[in-house]
């Protein structure tokens, strides 16, 4: 299984890559599984009232609370490595795990020999960030960069470019 820890700014297109990816892995009978550092604090905010939307204060509430689920039990760590376990059990050839922060990516990375990619899109970068973890985003270095500057279209080619580029490593 190959595994890539994705990041990149709120509205990037890091979901929208994924999901491009996942669907010329299916052309190929491929299997692709996306997860987060932070569904099971998603899962805990939703079940304090949060309702699902990305407003700046939804955004650093959902920081503060990954970071007092970190700082309690290593909590998104811990949820993230039975991802792990339940993909490995399955098959999967790629794995996708959304992460922002850079100490998360380096940890996902050495924890899940893991390659690191980053989404960048030029209308959403130097925009002001609500929370340390959108702002970090670009302070470690990653292994894959998918410029996200056209169209779907060209995202596209970027997932079909990205999927091709694993198949020559595999040689």
């Amino acid at each position: 299984m190959k595994v890539f820890v994705v990041n990149g700014l709120p509205t990037s297109g890091k979901t929208t890559f994924e999901q491009l990816v996942l669907e010329e892995a299916r052309k190929q009978n491929k299997l692709v599984f996306v997860t987060s550092i932070v569904n099971i604090v998603k899962t805990c905010a939703e079940a304090l009232g949060w309702e699902g939307t990305k407003s700046a204060a939804d955004r650093k509430f959902l920081s503060d609370l990954k970071d007092a689920l970190e700082e309690w039990k290593d909590i998104p760590y811990i949820s993230l490595s039975a991802d792990y376990k339940v993909a490995k059990d399955a098959d999967i050839d790629i794995m996708f795990i959304d992460a922002r922060e850079p100490k998360d990516i380096e940890r996902i990375k050495r924890g899940f020999n893991a390659k690191s990619i980053l989404v960048h899109r030029d209308e959403v970068f130097g925009q002001e960030q609500s929370n340390h973890a959108d702002s970090n985003v670009y302070e470690t270095s990653y292994d894959y960069i998918i410029y996200n500057n056209a169209d779907l279209e060209n995202l596209r080619n970027s997932a079909i470019i990205f999927l091709e580029s694993l198949e020559r490593s595999n040689q």
